[in-house]
């Protein structure tokens, strides 16, 4: 039996990869426990993507197991890999209360599915959940070219190393500011950390994010493993920051590298670098503030605005790689 408390840590490698799809494809098998195989092949799609592997199974695992999360998973991995009729046709399945079902597996790819084929009354909620999934990939193109075009680049972290730097003026002068999850611009903290912010980059969902109006944001960028897409939380997670002027879903294929890169599911933070990286080449680190990857200093503390500790049993990130991965993204000009 797979070890879940290292899944869901981000404590995984190649091997238990590999010994996840082995897993997936003898309980798909045998058909013994449904539940346990949406997990796995939850995990496997989120982590690794779509590949033909992975179709295959899915396609297998349609047939062998009735349960609703099975076929609305096996439904919206068929829709992403491009077999958009074999996904409908699972979806017929639920033809009087579809809307029911798609409010409770909420994958945006299914909303844009029923809502083409024309499967749901086009209801408000369909809708969103139809415009929010081509939406945040319209977006995540607009958002490249806004960091590829600009003169100078603020990337804001949360580690306490800003507190004392005296860098507020400096990151405000930046043309594109970009700040993380529960981020301060309180008064006090303005000297060191600035105010001015154009974007907005956080992790899915709201359990640990507080909310805030994204109205004067020039966008909100939407991290971890494909919100837009493989997310059963995704109108619940995307829904709330609709207002944003622009709201962009993270680049799944970085995430996916990324993941690789770790064996760890990389931080909102370090989504962030990957991308501006890919778009920009090396990041000049003066144009990093409030990340500790190029000192030693240690504070014992995540964020500079409250004393949630990096150290926490079960935190999910390997800090130690990402400090090393950081460093090689970066350059000294």
């Amino acid at each position: 039996m797979i070890n879940f408390l290292n899944i869901r840590l981000g404590i995984f490698t190649e091997r238990v990869v590999k010994k996840n799809r082995e897993i997936i494809l003898r309980r798909i098998e045998k058909s013994q426990n449904p539940s346990l195989t949406s997990e796995l092949i939850q995990f496997w799609w989120t982590n690794s993507g779509v590949s033909p592997e992975l179709v295959s199974l899915v396609k297998a695992f349609a047939k062998s197991a009735n349960t609703e999360r099975c076929q609305l998973l096996s439904s919206a991995i068929l829709e992403e890999a491009g077999f958009r009729k074999d996904a409908t046709k699972i979806l017929s399945q639920y033809a009087e209360h579809l809307e029911d079902k798609l409010n409770q597996y909420q994958y945006l790819g299914l909303y844009a599915l029923a809502y083409d084929y024309g499967l749901v009354e086009r209801t408000p909620k369909i809708e969103l959940g139809k415009k929010l999934f081509q939406r945040t990939l319209d977006d995540q193109s607009k958002v490249s070219e806004i960091i590829s075009d600009a003169n100078s680049i603020a990337i804001v972290g949360n580690d306490p190393s800003i507190l004392g730097s005296g860098m507020g003026k400096l990151i405000d002068s930046k043309e594109c500011v970009i700040r993380f999850n529960n981020f301060s611009t309180e008064k006090q903290f303005e000297i060191d950390s600035g105010s001015k912010t154009n974007f907005w980059a956080k992790a899915p969902g709201f359990d640990d994010i507080r909310r805030r109006s994204v109205k004067n944001f020039s966008g909100t960028i939407v991290c971890g493993g494909d919100v837009r897409s493989k997310s059963i939380r995704g109108l619940d997670a995307l829904s709330p920051i609709y207002d944003s002027a622009l709201l962009a879903s993270y680049p799944h294929e970085y995430y996916v590298e990324l993941v690789k890169l770790l064996n760890a599911w990389p931080s909102t933070g370090l989504c962030v670098i990957y991308w501006i990286y890919k778009i920009r080449g090396k990041i000049s680190r003066k144009e990093l503030f409030g990340f500790n990857a190029f000192n030693n200093k240690n504070t014992g503390n995540e964020r500079y605005f409250d004393d949630f500790s990096r150290n926490a049993p079960f935190y999910r990130h390997h800090w130690d790689k990402e400090r090393v991965l950081i460093q090689r993204l970066t350059e000294e000009f």
